[in-house]
């Protein structure tokens, strides 16, 4: 692979990350609020139960990176993962659009396609984080070997094989640089926009965001070359 593809490949993978924690941060940013505007809770149950989502988020990461390692591999992992967690991120913006066309609903149904629906998020959210950003390193690390192959078939010095490892880690090292750098990019845009929008205009705009951004994040991850 060429190496403008391999770093558009790199590109699609952190833009799959950012996506990732737009939605998960836009959920956890306006969910207390939802919660006890749109399913009655109290604030003191409407906290323990965000609280409570947001830690098995990160205890589904163990679970992706285990289905990782013994049975479908990074990039299946990321990809089944992302896939998903779109399809349950949608359940939950239809969820909300329900609300804005009617007051005639189910509470007790709709609360439990709802919690479903953001643990099964949750789940495909463990598959991306536990794989996402070591995949993204793995494609570099695949340039610079392909470059060091390169210098191995002509007749280098040692200063060369020197300057192409250096080159090699600082390339890895701004990749780590730009990967933290799209989480809080994400986070960012979550507690200002995305929550400005679900507590002045609606749950329905606020949340279809990360939805079309993650439908976005997966074509564009798909369309990467292998």
């Amino acid at each position: 692979m060429g190496g403008y593809q391999k770093y558009f490949s790199v590109a699609a993978i952190l833009g799959c990350e950012f996506c990732e924690r737009l939605a998960a941060f836009g959920i956890g940013s306006s969910l207390t609020l939802f919660l006890r505007s749109k399913l009655g809770y109290t604030i003191e149950s409407a906290t323990i139960w965000t609280a409570v989502w947001g830690a098995f988020a990160t205890i589904f990461s163990l679970l992706g990176g285990y289905i990782s390692d013994s049975r479908f591999g990074r990039k299946k992992t990321i990809v089944l993962g992302a896939v998903i967690y779109f399809f349950a991120l949608l359940a939950v913006s239809i969820i909300t659009y329900l609300f804005e066309l009617t007051d005639d609903l189910e509470l007790g149904s709709i609360e439990a396609i709802f919690w479903l629906s953001l643990y099964i998020m949750s789940i495909g959210g463990g598959g991306i984080k536990a794989n996402v950003g070591v995949f993204g390193a793995d494609q570099l690390h695949d340039i610079t070997r392909a470059n060091s192959y390169n210098f191995n078939e002509m007749d280098t010095t040692e200063p060369m094989m020197s300057d192409s490892s250096q080159s090699s880690a600082e390339l890895v090292q701004s990749y780590w640089n730009w990967f933290y750098f799209v989480i809080n990019a994400g986070a960012l845009i979550s507690y200002t926009l995305i929550s400005y929008l679900c507590q002045d205009v609606s749950f329905a705009l606020g949340w279809s965001i990360p939805t079309v951004a993650m439908f976005c994040a997966i074509i564009i991850f798909l369309l990467r070359s292998k």
